[in-house]
């Protein structure tokens, strides 16, 4: 059977028809769809996710009598990077009440290259217990930087817990 040139366009028309009363109310529902969506993952991720908190103590280098002002500056860059070396964190895990492999992986340092401060920051799931992660390293990278203070010429002091 051959189609006659009539019936196609009559098709065509109908398909025409209906896509055009099914696109439209789709693109108005696009949005609303999508912002449930995200409301619902974000709502999702909000109950399912244990909530991590930072805490974060300072510590600045201050230059002896006899030190020039830019060996604090030095000193700090070199005590922030020893903060969390073995030493420093098998003193600290003690204070904390941790092991010293979760520990280290619960603290972080920060120098800057502007100013002698050192930003150690504790991370855990309790506030409090972030707070004791960076106190206790930071009583750690005190105790031991100024007990060679006096060779050093530089000595830290504990700026806030």
């Amino acid at each position: 059977m051959t189609d006659s040139p009539e019936q196609k366009p009559a098709a065509r028309g109908r398909v025409r028809r209906l896509l055009g009363r099914i696109i439209p109310p789709l693109r108005w529902w696009i949005l609303p769809v999508c912002v449930l969506a995200g409301g619902a993952g974000g709502t999702a991720y909000g109950v399912l996710v244990t909530p991590r908190y930072a805490a974060t103590s300072y510590v600045v280098a201050v230059p002896g009598k006899d030190s020039p002002p830019g060996a604090a500056l030095g000193f700090a860059q070199a005590y922030g990077r020893i903060a969390t070396s073995d030493s420093t964190i098998a003193y600290a895990r003690v204070a904390a009440g941790i092991p010293a492999r979760a520990l280290r992986r619960q603290v972080s340092t920060e120098t800057s290259p502007d100013s002698p401060m050192i930003a150690i920051t504790g991370t855990a799931k309790r506030p409090s217990a972030a707070a004791d992660i960076a106190n206790a390293v930071a009583d750690a990278v005190f105790v031991s930087s100024n007990q060679v203070a006096k060779s050093t010429g530089v000595r830290l002091l504990s700026f806030a817990q």
